[in-house]
């Protein structure tokens, strides 16, 4: 006599595998969600960084400060276009600091940085983490990436 179906123990066994498969494939899945978004964050620092290089070089000086979610005067066209400095999960915010002269310290008596604000905290150590062993540092929600200076 042939049986029909699946005896209560098979599918026991069928739905605990099911769920052990799924328990290990959701955080490896979110990781990989936070790690392509860092790396669309390193991006923005990227096209930042590229522009200021192209915009000192025509001008001969550096763009000046721009307020959190603010692209810096005249950055406008050496950036994509129709380029936010908002994002849905951060904030670019371009920074410039300036010394009167260079220091011991210090090469150069400009550093410019783009700091990126967020509130998933996972997400910008996974981007300081991912933008390796370059000048970075983080204060709160605030992480910032040095883009010129020592």
């Amino acid at each position: 006599m042939r049986r029909r179906g699946f005896t209560l123990t098979e599918l026991a066994l069928t739905v605990a595998i099911a769920g052990t498969v799924t328990a290990m494939a959701i955080p490896k899945t979110d990781d990989l969600k936070r790690r392509t978004t860092a790396s669309r964050i390193l991006e923005d620092v990227n096209i930042v960084k590229n522009a200021t290089y192209r915009f000192f070089s025509d001008s001969g000086y550096f763009p000046k400060d721009a307020a959190s979610g603010t692209v810096p005067e005249n950055l406008n066209r050496y950036l994509p276009l129709n380029y936010s400095f908002t994002r849905k999960d951060w904030t670019i915010d371009f920074q410039t600091w300036s010394r009167k002269a260079p220091s011991v310290h210090m090469k150069t008596a400009v550093q410019i940085a783009v700091s990126i604000t967020t509130r998933d905290a996972r997400l910008g150590a996974t981007a300081m983490h991912l933008y390796g062993n370059n000048p970075k540092f983080a204060v709160g929600s605030k992480y910032t990436f040095l883009i010129v200076g020592p």
